[in-house]
């Protein structure tokens, strides 16, 4: 080895790794990063929603059911929300390390979605009560489709091949 105090120092890195990292797509890291985002003002908001149902007053409570939800209805899809909000969490961590688990998980997440949104609508649409005003729910529709349509997006993103390389088994 040289004395030179200026020289670069050599390494000993692999051809091979080194063209894999410069290959590797970034975005299951991005699009963990994003969800994280999402999925934190997902479980402020389920929490804030649970605690006015559980500690709020009596208004409060009474506007919740006007709408034609009933406290069962409420519960339920708040502490469903709460548990798939900390479930997507979760995958954002395996999307960010670079994990397959996280988009093997993500998956199943996108089932869930495809089963839970038609269901909760057709709830909501058949006990509404005559107050209820139809654009309302249809208004609660369409930013459940935008959001799933981001989501689409991003199961087509995390599911490309040259994604599915990268990813540690």
């Amino acid at each position: 080895m040289d004395k030179n105090p200026y020289q670069a120092p050599q390494t000993n890195v692999d051809t091979n790794t080194a063209s894999i990292m410069e290959k590797r797509p970034s975005s299951p890291k991005v699009i963990g990063i994003i969800m994280i985002v999402l999925t934190v003002i997902g479980i402020i908001g389920m929490v804030a929603s649970l605690g006015m149902l559980i500690f709020g007053n009596e208004q409060i409570v009474s506007a919740m059911l006007q709408q034609g939800r009933s406290k069962v209805y409420l519960y339920l899809t708040m502490g469903l929300g709460l548990i798939a909000s900390l479930f997507l969490f979760y995958i954002s961590i395996q999307l960010i390390k670079y994990k397959d688990k996280g988009r093997r998980w993500f998956n199943y997440y996108m089932i869930y979605l495809i089963i839970i949104m038609p269901v909760s609508f057709a709830y909501q649409w058949w006990v509404k009560p005559e107050g209820v005003a139809t654009s309302a729910i249809l208004m609660g529709l369409m930013s459940s489709i935008v959001g799933f349509l981001i989501y689409a997006l991003f199961w087509y993103l995390l599911n490309r091949e040259k994604v599915k390389a990268v990813l540690e088994k």
